[in-house]
């Protein structure tokens, strides 16, 4: 901000200002707090300055941060498919881009398809794979309780020292070899005609509706939930029909299965 005052011949002391408060807000993702910040040190008449500073630093800061816990809520950018309540840490390990894709991104592709349109005329091309896809039937269970169910014990344990159910579900199922076994939680909704429930803005609430889901064959499944039935009983659960693919690559001695040809079937008559 001092840099560029002198060489626009503007007010030293209002750039440097403005410089202090955009580098946090772009560092830290938090425009509004950096505006209000900059309106107590510097006073109110500079405030449609301050707010396009920082608000201009956390649009061109992508999703990038000196807090890693920060979780995205709307993405800054569509150059890629960000979920949503992803924490930037997480986006920093997946390799997302930040700060290249952002409002850059949104000026560049005005007038342009989609990231959608592109991907379905790339899935309309026909090109050659080395690998090929191979599918199974399983089964999906999801079991809804909540994050403070436990696990039943004696004596005082049972007060003090209880396990989570979610917990103990997800070490049974792999125990019992199952495929896959996750914990989810929720923000906002009910179960089993229970009242809507919300997160809490610091504090976890324990009545919040969570999900623990079980991908393995229904034989499996039904044996898992039958052993477990004493914790499971009174719980929605739901199952579902899917498939697990397998991405495997092509071997030399792989011979691809082919529709027989005319000739083929004329041949095929003949020898009858």
């Amino acid at each position: 901000g001092n840099a560029l005052a002198h060489l626009l011949g503007a007010p030293i002391d209002l750039f440097a200002g403005l410089g202090f408060v955009a580098l946090f807000a772009g560092a830290s993702n938090t425009p509004l707090a950096c505006t209000i910040m900059g309106i107590e040190l510097f006073g109110g008449a500079n405030t449609v300055y301050l707010a396009e500073a920082c608000f201009l630093a956390y649009l061109f800061s992508g999703h990038s941060s000196i807090y890693l816990s920060q979780r995205i809520g709307v993405p800054k950018t569509d150059h890629a498919f960000i979920p949503q309540d992803l924490s930037l840490r997480d986006l920093r390990e997946i390799g997302r881009p930040n700060a290249a894709t952002t409002l850059f991104d949104r000026l560049s592709r005005v007038g342009r398809p989609s990231n959608r349109t592109l991907i379905h005329s790339y899935k309309e091309q026909s090109m050659p794979s080395s690998h090929i896809v191979t599918s199974n039937d399983v089964g999906m269970v999801r079991i809804y309780m909540k994050p403070k169910d436990k696990i039943p014990s004696k004596g005082a344990r049972n007060l003090w020292g209880a396990r989570p159910l979610y917990r103990e579900l997800v070490l049974a199922a792999k125990a019992a070899g199952l495929m896959n076994a996750v914990a989810h939680h929720t923000h906002y909704g009910y179960s089993n005609h229970g009242r809507v429930e919300q997160d809490g803005a610091e504090i976890t609430n324990p009545e919040l509706t969570m999900c623990v889901e079980l991908v393995g064959h229904r034989g499996e499944l039904e044996e898992f939930c039958r052993k477990h039935g004493a914790q499971l009983a009174g719980k929605v659960i739901i199952f579902k029909h899917i498939e697990h693919w397998s991405i495997d690559k092509k071997g030399d001695d792989l011979v691809e299965e082919t529709l027989p040809t005319e000739e083929d079937e004329i041949a095929l008559v003949e020898a009858v």
